[in-house]
């Protein structure tokens, strides 16, 4: 028996899924040509033992730090199962590079390549505290973001406005109100769609008016891959950033 539309409908599902074979290849090719530097990971602290294998001493590291190995077949399986639930919970299923996880990324395509992503996207869990990435002030306060969401705008030291996105609507700020760094801000949301995660979008402050803009990221013009400017916050570095 012969479905109606059938023919149609087979040749346009052929193209998107040989694009998705591609993509997924690509991926696992970039990971084995440029694999992460793990000489860190490599790094343990000596420990001192006594004659029954009890533990006396552990030693530093280079820097000061202690790095103990951990045996997966030590460690509490409900640990492991947290641990990836919040940090990668597709650990078992890639390579190495999470193809899924890159959606989330600054700059990855949304509705179908008609638009960039704005923002970047951290995992968190429904309820957290989410905090100021440095000190600033609140030039607009919690208003709705979309799916149920909600947003916050601080303008920080050195002139950055950062958006805060799918937030809960249950504010701790309010309009003009000073922060500090680590300052809760807001309390993570979920959208309708997807597994709760903080919408960070970063603008140079350099222009002004609403965020929502054109171009290819539909948003205003000084917009900023947050990319390394998260990371050197998560360094406690980000309020030295020129």
């Amino acid at each position: 028996m012969k479905i109606e539309g059938m023919d149609r409908l087979i040749p346009r599902l052929i193209k998107p899924l040989i694009g998705f074979v591609a993509f997924q290849v690509a991926v696992c090719v970039a990971d084995l040509a440029l694999p992460p530097d793990l000489t860190r990971a490599k790094a343990a602290s000596a420990v001192a033992l006594d004659h029954n294998g009890a533990w006396l001493r552990a030693l530093p590291v280079e820097g000061g730090t202690w790095r103990i190995r951990a045996d997966l077949d030590r460690t509490d399986p409900g640990f492991i199962k947290h641990l990836l639930k919040i940090e990668d919970e597709r650990f078992w299923w890639h390579q190495g590079v999470d193809a899924v996880a890159i959606v989330r990324a600054f700059g990855s395509n949304r509705d179908g390549g008609a638009r960039k992503h704005a923002a970047a996207d951290l995992y968190r869990s429904k309820g957290d505290p989410i905090k100021a990435v440095t000190s600033g002030t609140v030039i607009r306060n919690t208003y709705f973001f979309y799916q149920g969401t909600y947003a916050i705008e601080v303008k920080h030291s050195g002139g950055f406005v950062v958006r805060y996105g799918e937030l809960t609507g249950s504010s701790p700020t309010r309009q003009n109100q000073a922060v500090s760094v680590g300052q809760t801000v807001g309390y993570m949301g979920k959208t309708t769609c997807c597994t709760p995660m903080l919408h960070f979008e970063l603008y140079s402050g350099k222009a002004t008016g609403p965020l929502k803009g054109g171009g290819k990221y539909q948003r205003r013009s000084d917009l900023l891959n947050p990319t390394s400017y998260l990371k050197q916050w998560q360094a406690n570095s980000f309020s030295k950033v020129e």
